[in-house]
């Protein structure tokens, strides 16, 4: 193109759905935007600052496959690809103050984002995950990530405490069940048939 742009490509034919997928890629950025990340590409890309005019198509043969291409102008480098990472992007942590600025709630990007996390194409973690509600095991995993707070903010470690410990006594019950029934003898041919003869015998 005559003009330096950036570009997301999306299969599919709904605009909405490729910009939402493409949005909630920040909940996989950690709070850092100071580079390229193959994480958060196309959200860069969406919420890059200097982008002045955004245009979208859809290609409808099969599936149909959505372009959005992105410019600031003839004069400005195409968004995420040259540098300019901490001017364009302020960091963004996806608060209930940042969504009310914008229109939206943090339910409805828990919503997308648990639906995008269930095809296996997002893996939200950290603080950006906790702030509208998603629990991430990993950073229970790692105390060593980034994110300082380990637990989301309405998870007491008292709850997590009582919800480990009713799950280890349902597995221990089950398995207790499985057990018991293996120990069990098998029935012999001969109590099979006995049954038969019993049933036989007995009229409906």
């Amino acid at each position: 193109m005559a003009i330096s742009a950036g570009e997301n490509l999306a299969t599919g034919k709904s605009v909405a759905s490729a910009a939402w997928m493409w949005f909630t890629e920040y909940l996989q950025s950690g709070g850092d935007y100071s580079k390229f990340s193959h994480h958060t590409g196309h959200y860069t890309a969406l919420a890059w600052k200097s982008v002045k005019t955004i245009g979208c198509g859809i290609g409808k043969g099969g599936k149909g496959v959505i372009h959005c291409m992105y410019s600031g102008g003839s004069k400005s480098a195409a968004p995420n690809m040259a540098g300019g990472f901490s001017k364009n992007l302020p960091a963004f942590k996806g608060t209930a103050a940042d969504f009310k600025k914008c229109g939206l709630t943090a339910a409805e990007v828990k919503a997308k984002a648990t639906l995008f996390k269930g095809w296996g194409i997002l893996h939200p973690s950290g603080t950006e995950a906790r702030n509208i509600g998603l629990w991430v095991i990993d950073d229970l995993l790692d105390p060593g990530s980034k994110s300082k707070n380990v637990l989301p903010a309405n998870v007491s470690p008292a709850a997590l405490i009582s919800a480990c410990a009713a799950l280890f006594a349902t597995a221990m019950f089950t398995i207790g069940i499985v057990m018991r029934r293996r120990s069990r003898p098998a029935a012999t041919h001969d109590e099979k048939e006995l049954l038969s003869i019993e049933q036989a015998e007995c009229p409906e």
